[in-house]
């Protein structure tokens, strides 16, 4: 896994809300290190949900012909959706994994899903379903409803269940989480607390900059690590504003320069201006001192 900091606006679309059944969860697209800034919305692209334990995997010879040889989960020919799910499950579930897909009935239950036969008594199955549930969810607080994020689904589950819930209940509420966009969703009464919290615990970006931490797995999919956007939202917020914002003019929608300019004295591009380059030196300093990798 590769944790490094990028721009938000290379996200192609956002983690909007979808809902569904049971199935296979996609990710929207990744990130790459451009400049730029863009902020997530529920109006964004949505994501097919998993079901209760994530879904079930395409294998070889399964639906589609699978993962091609060791490409798929924890370097296997199994995969869940190609993409940000089994580049998550390889990073956070292989330790239940390995020994699930070893075992001929749990492997069953690897292509069943959890309401398979003997599934939810199955020695095996049970922890990997326990972490594909808590590190990679695809929905989010017991409900029918989740981003294409993993991360995202796990952080506000980890954090925001309390105000989440009550807005995944309510049809009118449940219509802002797909698109803020609507009428009446920067005053509904469920919704904006939803908001504050996931804006609060789960962080779309650093201080309002565009620029996020961005992960790559193995895979090659990317998701944004919200966890590390809050530690330095917390503790760094100075430092970064500094670094893109010099002016103290604010930050553009999309590409913003001063946010390009800063993000390539972050990422050390040789094109770094020796102007920003010592904001952006006591910004990583920060983060090496307040929130470790």
């Amino acid at each position: 896994m590769n944790l490094k900091l990028v721009s938000l606006v290379a996200l192609v679309g956002s983690f909007g809300f979808a809902c569904g059944d049971s199935g296979t969860d996609t990710a929207t697209g990744g990130n790459t290190p451009t400049g730029g800034n863009n902020s997530e919305g529920g109006g964004g692209s949505t994501g097919v949900l998993a079901g209760p334990g994530g879904g079930n995997p395409v294998g070889a010879g399964g639906p589609g012909g699978g993962a091609e040889p060791g490409t798929g989960v924890c370097e296997t020919d199994l995969e869940f959706d190609g993409d940000v799910i089994d580049g998550c499950l390889s990073t956070n579930c292989c330790a239940s994994f390995d020994p699930c897909l070893a075992d001929a009935d749990c492997t069953d239950c690897l292509e069943s899903g959890p309401t398979g036969a003997g599934c939810d008594t199955n020695a095996l199955y049970q922890p990997f379903q326990t972490c594909f549930d808590t590190s990679c969810p695809g929905l989010i607080c017991d409900s029918t409803l989740g981003t294409a994020s993993p991360l995202l689904n796990a952080c506000v589950q980890d954090n925001c269940c309390a105000t989440f819930s009550p807005c995944a209940a309510d049809t009118t509420c449940t219509d802002c989480l797909s698109d803020d966009t609507i009428v009446g969703c920067d005053t509904n009464a469920l919704y904006t607390p939803y908001l504050t919290c996931r804006d609060g615990s789960c962080p779309q970006d650093i201080c309002g900059t565009g620029i996020i931490f961005g992960i790559t797995y193995p895979n090659g999919s990317q998701d944004t690590a919200y966890d590390s956007n809050l530690c330095a939202q917390d503790n760094c917020c100075a430092e970064l504003t500094a670094c893109a914002d010099p002016e103290g003019d604010g930050f553009l929608p999309m590409n913003d320069p001063g946010t390009t300019a800063c993000l390539l004295c972050l990422q050390n591009d040789p094109a770094c201006s020796s102007a920003i380059e010592p904001d952006a030196t006591a910004f990583s300093a920060c983060i090496e001192a307040e929130c470790p990798m």
